[in-house]
């Protein structure tokens, strides 16, 4: 007897495979029919994983791709299904392995995928071809970041399922030049695109943010020297430190959204003109001489730059302005009080236009200025 149910145990605890045209598949749960899904001898071509298949007579949802499911299958694209929850590891490219894929798209869905994220675990980690990607859901990764989560991708799109950006998803990219992010996304991690388009390759790096982003984290687009311009858009609310810092920017708009910008948030780009759109609510920054959202230490000899500012600012730490080698400032019709010193010691400012509204001008610093 005893026997008898250890051979039913055992055969319980069987997987099932199948094979269903060039797919294996292997039933992970007898009881709510799901299955993972692999490679066969004949897969090949274009990728496009069903999210359901039948196998004799019962229909099984397929949830999961397999650990080392499609190593080195001579695929050219990967479409996955917003069935998928999570993928397993080294499923489509570890350290070392020859591939083939141009473009993986992973379809909108509302439930989050799964990946390990760990060097030598991540799905997507090793891939040697380039790639596009087409991001359509929020991903959930587990381990420490210490690489990019989609190795060589030069082009990503985020859908509009998509609510938040990893912390590091991108960081260090190298062939990423062209990121289009979804109206749903609110939230930026920290670090995300750091870094990337860093290949001698890469030209330069277009980014455009959706119109629901509110918070960009720290250091969020830090170290993009090919990054020349970048619109913020009017839903922002925070932007971290050094969120823009060493990027290649020459000019930057504000939203009046915004109320709370970070230390060295630009700082050592080569930003000639800003503009703080007119808001009634203040901006605060902290400032002083290392902590400068627009701190320059670039060409100082040459850079000068204009602002409008277009509304009152709350400055934690020194009370000298955020803009350094100002040469023009105008302020908008918000502006009602020009902070204490706020321009002591500024020796390149030649020229200031006062708002109409302006009640208060606290103690002036000394500059050579023409009203």
């Amino acid at each position: 007897l005893f026997c008898l149910t250890m051979v039913a145990a055992i055969g319980a605890m069987a997987q099932t495979t199948f094979t269903s045209g060039d797919l294996s598949y292997t039933v992970t749960d007898d009881v709510k029919h799901y299955v993972s899904v692999a490679k066969t001898e004949s897969t090949t071509g274009a990728l496009v994983i069903p999210s359901s298949v039948t196998h004799e007579d019962v229909t099984y949802a397929v949830t999961s791709i397999a650990e080392n499911g499609f190593v080195q299958a001579p695929v050219t694209s990967v479409t996955i299904p917003s069935s998928i929850t999570s993928i397993g590891s080294y499923a489509f490219g570890p350290y070392g392995a020859t591939s083939t894929i141009t473009s993986v798209v992973i379809e909108d869905g509302d439930t989050p995928l799964a990946m390990p994220n760990e060097r030598y675990t991540r799905p997507f980690g090793e891939i040697s071809s380039q790639y596009t990607l087409y991001l359509g859901r929020n991903l959930t990764l587990d381990g420490e970041v210490d690489g990019p989560t989609f190795y060589n991708v030069t082009s990503v799109t985020i859908g509009p399922n998509v609510t938040s950006i990893n912390p590091k998803l991108f960081m260090y990219t190298n062939l990423l030049s062209s990121v289009t992010i979804g109206n749903a996304v609110t939230t930026i991690g920290d670090y995300a695109f750091k870094g990337v388009g860093g290949d001698e390759s890469v030209e330069e790096v277009t980014i455009t943010l959706g119109n629901s982003v509110t918070s960009i984290g720290n250091n969020a687009f830090q170290d993009n020297p090919k990054l020349k311009s970048i619109t913020l858009p009017q839903s922002l609310v925070s932007i971290g430190n050094e969120a823009f810092r060493s990027d290649g920017l020459t000019s930057i708009s504000i939203p009046a959204s915004v109320t709370t910008l970070g230390y060295c948030v630009f700082t050592s780009n080569t930003i000639t003109s800003v503009t703080f759109e007119d808001s009634p609510n203040a901006l605060s920054m902290r400032i002083d001489s290392d902590w400068n959202p627009f701190y320059s230490l670039n060409d100082t000899e040459h850079l000068r730059r204009t602002v409008y500012l277009g509304r009152n600012l709350t400055l934690e730490g020194s009370t000298d302005f955020p803009v350094n080698l100002l040469e023009s400032i105008t302020f908008g019709p918000q502006v009602t009080t020009i902070n204490e010193s706020l321009f002591r010691g500024f020796t390149t400012l030649t020229s200031v236009t006062m708002g109409a509204n302006i009640t208060s001008i606290e103690t002036w610093g000394q500059v050579p200025v023409t009203l």
